[in-house]
């Protein structure tokens, strides 16, 4: 799902990028019609409304929902694996994997508490 996530922020910066490179003219910025039996202005004036710039940095600022994947070691094998998940799964996984820690060196001790 996290692939999907990435490729959906992709398509949505490409779709604002392309809208904000080629700007349609609005109502307000179209030059007025005029009639067909008078004559043009002699200096017609060409104000054209500057782009609105977006920054992608601004928009996707959020490190959260950056992915980053990891090399690890599946779980009783020597295999290795990716993972790949955001920053702040990262940080779930790794509290629960130091609490599971905790919990295996406490019953290897003989602890009644676990």
């Amino acid at each position: 799902m996290s692939g999907f996530k990435c490729r959906a922020l992709l398509g949505m910066a490409s779709l604002v990028a392309a809208c904000a490179s080629a700007p349609e003219r609005s109502a307000e910025n179209a030059a007025p019609e005029r009639p067909a039996g008078s004559a043009a202005p002699a200096a017609a004036s060409t104000e054209v409304a500057p782009a609105k710039v977006i920054d992608l940095n601004a928009v996707v600022d959020d490190s959260a929902s950056r992915v980053t994947c990891r090399p690890m070691l599946r779980q009783g094998s020597n295999v290795i694996v990716k993972k790949c998940m955001t920053q702040a799964d990262w940080k779930k996984y790794e509290a629960w994997e130091a609490k599971d820690a905790q919990e295996i060196l406490r019953m290897l001790q003989g602890s009644g508490y676990r």
